[in-house]
């Protein structure tokens, strides 16, 4: 099992509900209401689907409903396993190739017209959402907030760390789950202000009017004077070879697992970016008790806010910068590939995958890939350094170009950094890839 058993910040729930279902004809057990994609993963089912055109395993990437990596068979209905909670006797199975929708003779039963009418309606629950309902509510408007979840302040709820910035603008020295309370509390005050949990909007009619998917059971017909859209930002992916294998995850996805839902995404992980969500994205991973292997970035520079970095750097993740990217070439025998550099990365029933190298003031060496039959496999190992001849080519930390000697000076500096990466030659898996689109970073899955 992967459940988070103990965190310093979130509280663990209690009192809740286990329930039995299936998954692929095996039963299985979770908690009742919990997103389904949450429980498979901590029951270490990282597979949902398999791609259609060649038949590679698909995991969880978003678990925001926005991808549909994470689509399974809910008693024959293909369903987005993190839109849908776990109710006692599901049969679940995955998705092979591309769904067959069942035939259906009978009306549709959720077609009671129902209508409201508001001042402004506002799409989306988050900060913004909320933020935009409450002045408006303050004035005296009538207002409807539709949000697609039922918790709401979107990626607050994920957002276990204290906040910077303004106290009195942006909650500074609060962290984001708190801040979310305080948000929905302020609405609560606001008898002009109506909110819809767990109703997306899904139609906006040019005679301004709005189709709302009430409770995703019955349609209600909204109609406004004005509109706000602030429905969020769509999470971006790297495009790598490999990319939606399982246990490359979106950094959503990574702290709704951990951060909402307490479910380990890994044993060990790598992340690629270090802006602040990259960054953050580690902190929360070592909070919950997993090992982070490092977090690559291929600018020269550290996209965060240093005292991010730092704290980060204090707790023993490397943060290497891409000096040299060598770009994919053969994996070492015994983990497969084709042994060209060219070769893509195995598919269902082949084993290994490819490596990169990067040159940090040290030299890592990840490589990573996917069997059918053992799941993930990755690794990543410390290998000795290049040649004068590379180092001399490369940039120095100050920016400095073909400075050699300054360049040495600061790999010295580097390399006396307490750095928990392996000895040469010493291999240390790599469970996840978690790859944040934040600074411009590209490269190789780690399986």
């Amino acid at each position: 099992m992967r459940r988070i058993s103990s965190h310093p910040v979130l509280k663990l729930p209690e009192g809740r509900k286990k329930v039995v279902f299936l998954f692929n004809g095996e039963p299985a057990e979770g908690y009742e209401g919990e997103a389904l994609s949450s429980a498979l993963v901590a029951l270490g089912k990282s597979s949902f689907s398999f791609h259609p055109k060649d038949g590679a395993p698909q995991g969880l990437f978003c678990a925001n409903g926005q991808c549909s990596q994470c689509t399974v068979l809910i008693d024959g209905i293909p369903k987005k396993s993190c839109l849908t909670a776990l109710v006692e006797g599901m049969d679940v199975r995955s998705l092979k190739g591309l769904a067959t929708l069942p035939e259906v003779d009978e009306g549709l039963r959720q077609a009671e017209r129902r209508a409201l009418h508001t001042d402004i309606l506002v799409i989306g629950g988050g900060p913004s959402g909320l933020s935009a309902a409450c002045e408006l509510g303050k004035m005296g408007f009538q207002v409807v907030v539709a949000d697609d979840k039922e918790r709401l302040g979107g990626k607050l709820v994920l957002q276990t760390h204290k906040f910077f910035g303004s106290e009195k603008d942006c909650y500074a020295g609060v962290r984001g789950i708190d801040i979310a309370l305080k948000l929905e509390e302020k609405l609560k005050k606001l008898p002009t202000v109506t909110v819809l949990r767990n109703s997306p909007v899904v139609a906006i009619f040019k005679d301004r009017k709005a189709g709302i998917y009430k409770d995703y059971s019955s349609y209600l017909l909204v109609e406004f004077t004005a509109l706000v859209v602030a429905s969020g930002a769509r999470e971006k992916t790297l495009l790598f070879p490999g990319n939606d294998l399982p246990g490359v995850f979106g950094a959503g996805a990574f702290q709704t697992l951990v951060n909402r839902d307490l479910v380990s995404a890994s044993k060990r992980i790598l992340i690629v970016g270090s802006g602040n969500v990259g960054l953050i994205a580690a902190y929360h991973a070592l909070q919950a008790g997993m090992r982070v292997v490092g977090i690559v970035e291929i600018m020269g520079k550290i996209n965060g806010y240093k005292v991010h970095a730092d704290k980060i750097r204090r707790m023993g993740v490397p943060i290497p910068l891409i000096r040299r990217f060598s770009g994919p070439r053969a994996a070492r025998p015994g983990r497969g590939g084709g042994g060209d550099g060219k070769s893509p990365l195995p598919r269902p029933g082949r084993q290994g995958g490819r490596s990169f190298q990067v040159y940090t003031g040290y030299h890592l060496e990840l490589s990573g890939g996917y069997d059918i039959d053992r799941g993930r496999t990755g690794s990543v190992r410390r290998v000795p350094p290049p040649g004068p001849e590379l180092r001399h080519s490369c940039h120095s930390r100050g920016g400095r170009r073909g400075n050699r000697r300054g360049f040495q000076r600061d790999v010295r500096r580097e390399n006396r950094r307490p750095h928990p990466c392996p000895d040469a030659g010493e291999e240390a898996g790599i469970g996840s890839l978690l790859a944040v689109h934040q600074g411009g970073v590209e490269g190789e899955a780690g399986g």
